[in-house]
C-alpha cells in the first residue's frame, strides 16, 4: 500500500467534485435557505404581533342571561390587551328561531364572523348540555379555545349569580395559578427554547445524515461512471484496488467535511443571530466529529462496494433500498430518542451498526440526557469502529472483484463469496 499514491487519488477526487456546479450550488443554497427562513420567521412573527384581526362572535343566547356576561367578560378581556380582541354580536329575539341560526351560519360560511355560538336553554340549570359553535371547515387554533373560554366564563357568573355566591370571592378561589419554567441552574427558559432544544438534536442528526449518506452517493456514482467509460481500468494500471477505493473515500469525506463546515457554520450563525447559540454543547460537536468520520468510512465503504459491483446507476439504487430503509429509522423515530434517551429501545438502536452516528448523536444532544452511562460512551464508538474496520475489510475484497467485471450484476450471495475468495 502507497501512502502518496492513496493520497493523489484523494486529492484529485476532492478537486474534481470540489469545483463541480453542484457542490458550489450545495454549499451556497443551504446557508442561504437557513437565512431565509430565519427571516421569513422573524417577518411573520413581527406581522403576527403588528396586526390581529378581531374575532368576530355571533351568539345566540336562548337562556336571555348569559350573554349579558359575555360581552361585559369580552369587554374586560380586551381592555386587559386581549390578542385577538373579541367583538359580541347577540342577535336579538333568537329563543326560537331557527331560522336566524341558518342565517348566522352562512355569514359564517361567508368570513363575515368567525364563529355563531348557540347557548341553550338548560344550560344554567344542566350539567351534560353542550353550547354548539359553528365555524369554518378547517378553523382551528387559539380563537376557537379563546371564544370557548370566554363562553365558559360567562356561563359559570350565571351560575355563581343565581346561587347567591359571592363572585368575586368564588373567582379569587377559581383564579388560575401562574407558572414559570426554569432549567436546572435556574435560568429562565421560554417556549422558544424549549422548542429549539428539542429540535437542536434533529438538526445535529440531519446535518449528520446529509454530510455522510448524502454526500458518499457521489463516490457511488463516480465509481459507475469510471467503470462505465472504462477510465479504472487506467487507473488500476498504476495502483491497486485498495489503494484506489481508499483514495476515493479519503478524497470524498473532505468533500463532505467541507459542505458539513459550512453548513454548519451558517447554522450557527443563524442560532447566534437569534440568541440561542446557548443550546449548542462543545460535547455534542465532539460527538458529532467522532460519528461522522466513523459514519462516513462505514457508508463509503459499503456504496464503493456496491458501486464496483453495478454496472449503472439503476442497478446499485436496487441494492440500496434496504439501506436506505434502515437508515431513515433513527429519523422518522427521532422524537422518541430525543425524549427518551435512556430507553430501553434508543439503547438497542444505538448499537445497529448502520444507524449508530444517527441515535448516538440524537441521544448526546438531547435536552433532557443528564448524560448516557459511561459503557455506552465507550462501548457504542469502539462497537461502531470494530464495524468499520469489518466492512473495509469486506468492501476491499468486493472492490477488487467487482471494479473489471462487467455484464449482469452479482446477487447477495455472490458478492458474499467475493468477500471469501482468496
Amino acid at each position: 500500500m502507497n501512502v502518496r499514491k492513496i493520497a493523489a487519488v484523494a486529492q484529485r477526487e476532492y478537486a474534481q467534485t470540489v469545483k463541480t456546479k453542484a457542490f458550489l450550488i450545495g454549499a451556497i443554497v443551504m446557508p442561504l435557505v437557513i437565512v431565509v427562513l430565519i427571516g421569513l420567521s422573524m417577518k411573520f412573527q413581527i406581522d403576527q404581533e403588528s396586526k390581529v384581526d378581531p374575532i368576530e362572535l355571533a351568539v345566540v343566547d336562548r337562556t336571555h342571561r348569559v350573554a349579558d356576561c359575555l360581552v361585559k367578560l369580552a369587554a374586560g378581556y380586551n381592555a386587559d390587551n386581549g390578542v385577538p380582541p373579541v367583538n359580541i354580536h347577540v342577535e336579538p329575539g333568537t329563543s326560537d328561531a331557527g331560522d336566524a341560526l341558518d342565517s348566522l351560519k352562512r355569514r359564517v360560511d361567508k368570513d363575515e364572523f368567525f364563529a355563531t355560538i348557540c347557548i341553550p336553554a338548560d344550560v344554567i340549570e344542566a350539567e351534560d348540555t353542550p353550547c354548539i359553535v359553528y365555524t369554518r371547515a378547517g378553523s382551528f387554533g387559539s380563537r376557537r379555545h379563546t371564544v370557548q373560554w370566554l363562553v365558559g366564563e360567562a356561563v359559570k357568573c350565571v351560575r355563581i349569580a343565581e346561587a347567591n355566591l359571592d363572585f368575586r370571592q368564588v373567582m379569587h378561589a377559581t383564579r388560575g395559578v401562574r407558572f414559570e419554567q426554569r432549567d436546572v441552574n435556574g435560568k429562565p427558559k421560554g417556549e422558544m427554547e424549549e422548542v429549539t432544544g428539542v429540535m437542536t438534536p434533529l438538526a445535529f442528526a440531519m446535518l449528520l445524515f446529509v454530510g455522510v449518506f448524502g454526500v458518499s452517493q457521489s463516490l457511488l456514482t463516480s465509481l459507475i461512471e469510471e467503470k462505465g467509460s472504462r477510465i479504472v481500468e487506467v487507473l488500476l494500471s498504476a495502483l491497486s484496488p485498495f489503494e484506489l477505493m481508499s483514495g476515493k473515500i479519503l478524497g470524498i469525506a473532505g468533500v463532505g467535511f467541507t459542505l458539513v463546515l459550512i453548513w454548519a457554520t451558517a447554522a450557527y450563525g443563524a442560532a447566534t443571530w437569534k440568541g440561542l447559540d446557548g443550546l449548542l454543547r462543545i460535547d455534542s460537536v465532539g460527538q458529532f466529529l467522532l460519528y461522522y468520520v466513523l459514519g462516513f468510512l462505514l457508508f463509503s465503504s459499503m456504496l464503493a462496494a456496491l458501486g464496483s459491483a453495478c454496472n449503472s446507476l439503476k442497478e446499485a439504487q436496487s441494492l440500496m433500498g434496504p439501506l436506505s430503509i434502515v437508515i431513515v429509522i433513527p429519523l422518522a423515530c427521532w422524537l422518541y430518542i430525543v425524549r427518551n434517551p435512556d430507553s430501553l429501545a434508543s439503547t438497542v438502536l444505538s448499537f445497529i451498526p448502520p444507524i449508530t452516528p444517527l441515535v448516538m448523536i440524537l441521544r448526546t444532544a438531547s435536552p433532557v440526557s443528564t448524560g448516557l452511562p459511561l459503557w455506552q460512551q465507550i462501548g457504542a464508538p469502539i462497537w461502531l469502529a470494530a464495524w468499520v474496520v469489518v466492512t473495509i475489510w469486506a468492501a476491499s475484497r468486493i472492490f477488487r472483484v467487482g471494479i473489471l467485471l462487467y455484464g449482469k450484476p452479482p446477487g447477495l450471495f455472490e458478492l458474499v463469496k467475493w468477500i471469501g475468495r482468496r
